[in-house]
């Protein structure tokens, strides 16, 4: 893909590896380490903070399909766990190279099982794999009573080899903790059921970053962290830990005008101009991943100052309110996404102005945008 010169997505290295072994600290040295990087690393370039990670002394890369890993995979020191369950449309030559490069990847049922060994049939390699049991996610995994079946199946397996067994908490990051410590209870007592058909080196991890930082129970043998990674999860209760954003989103004003009292701004006329008004023009819209929703409703930042979005956001056009910041001129960078927590345009003001959650601004960050590593 062509990288855009106008629009810059700023990665901040060193709040990256700070937000790691901070979280690290918390949990312990004993506690392996799982960054999750799907979803191209929750809009932050999965390339680049791959390269940045690699370096660590985490131990696993978390991605969502097997092929995320493949170009990775044996390049690199950490292991790798692909979070989709193996499935029938998942080619078979797609888990033969997972087998190949060592690629991890989760079984949620028996007929997920079924299907892997049976693609796998004539390979020399064993497929890794990681069970996924659904305690209340209510998604993917196998229920509780399925799991010894399946346990079964898969030990006897000569194309299988069960490495990781894992759960996933819906509700880790909610004031009341009574449902996820429910759900570890239930872990704990399926794994204790069948203990003695699971190896003392088979992983056991459920902790998502919510849950690695308010649950000590949860942490087990390993903790999957990604949004309290990319230093976006707000847990005021927890001491002695300061998360920093790792993403900050920039463009260019390309464009400064002055209309005056009484014109209209923008598709819809849904601006009117009160006084005569100084307009930037910012090359960013909602085919970049700038909500609709912040139409006259989210503020960028200017040489430090606040300025408005006034009228529509258009497909790649976003017009902003410079009068007050009389000194901007054209080429001056209007901050979009900013990475300093309490900011009228952080990733939690965004979200907060779209009505959505903090995820979703992330991993809509353009995945055409410039990525500068700082």
């Amino acid at each position: 893909m062509r990288k855009r010169s106008n629009l810059s997505l700023h990665i901040n290295s060193s709040a990256l590896l700070e937000n790691v072994r901070q979280i690290r600290g918390i949990c312990g040295s004993r506690v392996r380490f799982c960054a999750i990087t799907k979803a191209n690393a929750y809009g932050h370039g999965s390339c680049e903070i791959t390269k940045l990670l690699a370096q660590s002394d985490i131990e696993y890369f978390g991605v969502f399909t097997p092929d995320e890993a493949f170009d990775y995979a044996g390049k690199v020191k950490q292991k790798y766990l692909a979070l989709e369950p193996v499935h029938p449309d998942m080619p078979g030559v797609l888990l033969h190279e997972a087998a190949e490069l060592g690629v991890e990847c989760t079984i949620a049922s028996l007929q997920s099982a079924e299907y892997a060994a049976a693609m796998l049939e004539n390979t020399k390699i064993p497929l890794k794999v990681h069970i996924n049991i659904d305690t209340g996610m209510g998604r993917c995994g196998i229920q509780h009573e399925e799991f010894p079946q399946l346990l079964e199946f898969v030990n006897q397996q000569e194309t299988l080899k069960l490495v990781g067994i894992y759960t996933h908490f819906p509700a880790a990051d909610e004031e009341d903790l009574t449902f996820t410590r429910k759900q570890i209870n239930e872990f704990e007592s399926i794994i204790s059921e069948s203990r003695g058909n699971i190896s003392n080196d088979v992983i056991l991890h459920a902790a998502n970053s919510a849950a690695a930082l308010r649950l000590s129970e949860t942490r087990l043998d390993m903790v999957r962290c990604g949004l309290g990674m990319y230093g976006c999860l707000s847990l005021p209760e927890i001491t002695g830990i300061k998360l920093k954003p790792v993403m900050r989103l920039t463009a260019p004003i390309i464009h400064i005008a002055t209309i005056k009292q009484g014109q209209s701004v923008s598709y819809g006329r849904t601006f009117t101009a009160q006084r005569e008004t100084t307009i930037g023009i910012v090359p960013v819209g909602y085919a970049d991943g700038y909500d609709l929703r912040h139409s006259s409703n989210a503020v960028m930042k200017v040489c430090g100052c606040k300025a408005p979005v006034i009228g529509r956001v258009t497909m790649s056009l976003t017009v902003i309110d410079l009068t007050d910041i009389p000194w901007a001129s054209p080429g001056a960078s209007a901050t979009i996404l900013d990475d300093r927590p309490g900011s009228p345009c952080s990733a939690e003001a965004l979200a907060k102005a779209r009505g959505t959650i903090v995820y979703e601004v992330l991993t809509s960050a353009p995945a055409d945008a410039t990525i500068i590593v700082e």
